[in-house]
């Protein structure tokens, strides 16, 4: 339990430091501040999918990204009209991060989610979850953000328009809500 703590993006963050979307300064800042305290991961929970309008400003997540040396990214599948394909940071980001891992769960017909594949990905291309991601990124010290699988579809589950994914997975849950420590953002950051 006190080897995880959240940062939220809660009510009093949003009083503090004003409506969604913040500046990507503000989260370079976070990152810079987190990592003093010499995690062994950080799990940004943000698709950086396009610029903020600032390359000075971009520049500056990307290169608190690389400071760190500890965090991962999510990336994700995005389904419009049937076309699937595989979301991801943009490059500056990508680049800069740790390594990457899809955040998708498993949701149950009655709307919970009991379960995640370890992996998912398009095209025999399978990325680990973004909590493995984390964890091999503990354990090995460094993990390549291009360090995605490649599995034939025989041994994977496939989903619609090529999605895959492998390695069924039941949460463990640790506790009821509020179980891991959780910190403001604005808290965090102060």
């Amino acid at each position: 339990r006190g080897d995880v703590v959240i940062v939220a993006i809660d009510d009093t963050s949003v009083a503090a430091l004003g409506i969604w979307p913040w500046s990507r300064t503000l989260h370079a800042q976070l990152i810079d501040r987190i990592s003093q305290a010499q995690p062994k991961a950080i799990g940004l929970n943000m698709l950086l999918l396009e610029t903020s309008g600032s390359d000075q400003i971009d520049q500056t997540l990307a290169d608190s990204l690389r400071r760190s040396g500890k965090v991962v990214l999510p990336m994700s599948m995005q389904n419009i009209n049937d076309q699937v394909t595989t979301v991801e940071p943009m490059p500056l980001f990508a680049d800069a991060a740790a390594a990457l891992g899809h955040v998708h769960l498993d949701i149950d017909d009655d709307g919970v989610a009991r379960a995640t594949y370890k992996h998912e990905g398009q095209s025999g291309h399978l990325w680990p979850h973004v909590a493995l991601a984390m964890q091999q990124l503990v354990q090995n010290s460094t993990v390549a953000k291009t360090d995605h699988e490649e599995y034939s579809s025989t041994q994977t589950e496939v989903q619609a328009a090529d999605w895959q994914r492998k390695d069924r997975s039941i949460i463990a849950f640790a506790g009821a809500a509020q179980h891991f420590p959780t910190v403001s953002y604005v808290d965090a950051l102060e």
